[in-house]
C-alpha cells in the first residue's frame, strides 16, 4: 500500500509569503509616516528615507527642495509614497492646518464715558476752568477743575492704566503736553491734565 504525502501547494506558499511581505512592507510604511507626522509637529526638519511630497496652498514642493516658511491659516497635506519593484503606492496622507493668529485691540472710548479732571500748576488764574470748559464742549465728563501744588514746566496728561490710546487723543487738545501713566494710589478720574508753563492759550 502506497504512503500518504503532504500535498505541497506552491501557488499557496507563495500567496503567504506574499502576504508576509507587504504586511511587513506596510509595518514600515506605518511607521515611517508616523515618524514623519511627529516630525512635521515638532517642526522638526529630518527627511526619512522614504519619498516625501509637501504641498499646501501656495505651491508643492518635493522631497530635496529647499524649505518653505507655510503662511499661517493655509493647509500641508504630506503623503507617504513607497516603491518596492515596479508598484508605487501612497499609504497615508495627513493634512495639518497652520492656525492664525490675531490681535484685536477694543475700540478707543469716546469722550462722553470718559471723566477728565485739568490742574493748573501755574500763576495764570482760570486756566484750568477754562480748559475744563473747552474739555466739556468736545464731549468729555469733567471734574471740578483745581490748582496743582507743584508748577510744572511742561504741561503733561496722565493716564490710569487701560487708558493709553485715550489719553493721546486727548493730548491732541493740549499740544504742548507728555502723555504720563499716573504715578499715585487714587486717581480721582482715569485721565487728568496738568497744565504746565508750557501751555499758551
Amino acid at each position: 500500500m502506497p504512503g500518504r504525502h503532504a500535498s505541497t501547494d506552491r501557488s499557496r506558499f507563495r500567496r503567504d509569503l506574499t502576504r508576509l511581505i507587504l504586511l511587513a512592507m506596510l509595518a514600515v510604511v506605518v511607521a515611517v509616516a508616523a515618524i514623519l507626522i511627529i516630525g512635521i509637529l515638532r517642526g522638526g526638519s529630518e527627511e526619512p528615507e522614504a519619498e516625501v511630497a509637501t504641498t499646501h496652498e501656495q505651491g508643492t514642493v518635493a522631497s530635496g527642495a529647499p524649505s518653505t516658511t507655510v503662511a499661517p491659516g493655509s493647509t500641508t497635506t504630506v503623503a507617504v509614497t513607497t516603491t518596492a519593484g515596479a508598484d508605487t503606492s501612497t499609504v497615508a496622507s495627513v493634512a495639518t492646518t497652520v492656525p492664525e493668529t490675531t490681535s484685536t485691540l477694543p475700540p478707543v472710548r469716546d469722550p462722553e464715558r470718559l471723566t477728565v479732571l485739568v490742574l493748573n500748576s501755574t500763576r495764570v488764574a482760570g486756566l484750568a476752568g477754562r480748559m475744563t470748559e473747552r474739555l466739556a464742549d468736545l464731549g468729555y465728563r469733567t471734574l471740578d477743575p483745581e490748582n496743582h501744588p507743584e508748577a510744572l514746566a511742561t504741561s503733561v496728561v496722565w493716564y490710569v492704566e487701560g487708558f493709553r490710546r485715550e489719553a493721546e487723543v486727548l493730548a491732541e487738545a493740549v499740544p504742548d503736553a507728555r502723555i504720563e501713566p499716573f504715578g499715585g494710589d487714587d486717581p480721582q478720574a482715569p485721565l487728568t491734565v496738568v497744565l504746565g508753563a508750557s501751555y499758551s492759550e
